[in-house]
């Protein structure tokens, strides 16, 4: 039986990203909310990756190779994002450096466990990445921040915490509660 992330692996963008990495000598992660998607069995609509190095190469060359438009999304902090046509669609692929001193340090700056979730792109089929238990929170229906530090760090997951609770059908981790209402308005 196919799990989610046979799936993900099986997708030709995703396959792309592997090659390209392994040509640009890069470790190259999937995270966020296209694996949380997969899991939940909802449709995935965008890969973001995490790189190692090659954070304008790799994207541009993907761009280039599936006909797709690369931009910089913020090019001080070398985000970049490649657009490209899907069969219901526009299909988004972001990438970013791995922010810290490695993977576990860039889950744990992610928002939510329920998106701190890392996808290894190599050829071999490496486990997921799950420091934070994100597998266990989705299937309670939990909505737990990664750390005290979220909402200071971004304000604006305030706002995306309530809406996930809507859209989602989750709760908010009491916890996770008490820090965000204790927050200052936007």
């Amino acid at each position: 039986m196919d799990t989610p992330f046979d799936t993900i692996r099986g997708d030709a963008r995703y396959r792309l990203v592997a090659d390209l990495a392994e040509l640009f000598g890069v470790q190259a992660f999937l995270v966020g909310g296209g694996l949380r998607d997969a899991v939940m069995g909802r449709a995935v609509r965008d890969f973001d990756f995490v790189l190692g190095g090659a954070e304008e190469d790799l994207p541009r060359e993907l761009a280039h190779r599936i006909g797709g438009r690369f931009f910089w999304l913020d090019r001080e902090r070398r985000q970049a994002r490649v657009v490209t046509s899907a069969e219901d669609g526009r299909f988004t692929l972001d990438f970013a450096p791995i922010r810290g001193e490695n993977l576990g340090e860039d889950l744990a700056l992610r928002d939510f466990t329920m998106n701190s979730l890392a996808l290894p792109v190599a050829k071999s089929c490496s486990p997921l990445v799950d420091p934070l238990q994100g597998m266990t929170d989705i299937a309670e229906g939990r909505i737990r921040a990664c750390s005290e530090r979220t909402f200071q760090d971004d304000p604006l997951r305030l706002l995306r915490a309530v809406r996930f609770a809507a859209t989602l059908g989750f709760q908010i981790d009491g916890g996770t509660w008490r820090e965000l209402v204790k927050r200052p308005q936007l």
